[in-house]
């Protein structure tokens, strides 16, 4: 048997975001914009990038579909530590 660790790279897919819109747009985004514009609490995403919080299933849900993610792998990365 192993174990399995599951790490929620949130901040990772959305600095990727952010810096495809600065390249697409000219124009930088905040993240306050991003939790506005995916439906979520800006004080949640917050607290999710800053790691004090897990996000929500819902919550990566709405984060994938405003930035037009079809898989919400793309948010997780798992490993194997034993």
């Amino acid at each position: 048997m192993f174990r399995v660790e599951i790490n929620v790279k949130v901040r990772d897919v959305i600095e990727r975001h952010k810096a495809k819109v600065l390249e697409e747009t000219g124009s930088a985004i905040s993240n306050e914009y991003i939790a506005v514009n995916a439906g979520i609490n800006s004080t949640t995403l917050y607290k999710i990038l800053s790691g004090e919080n897990k996000p929500s299933l819902d919550t990566l849900a709405k984060l994938a579909s405003y930035m037009k993610i079809d898989d919400l792998n793309e948010f997780v990365e798992f490993r194997r530590v034993s």
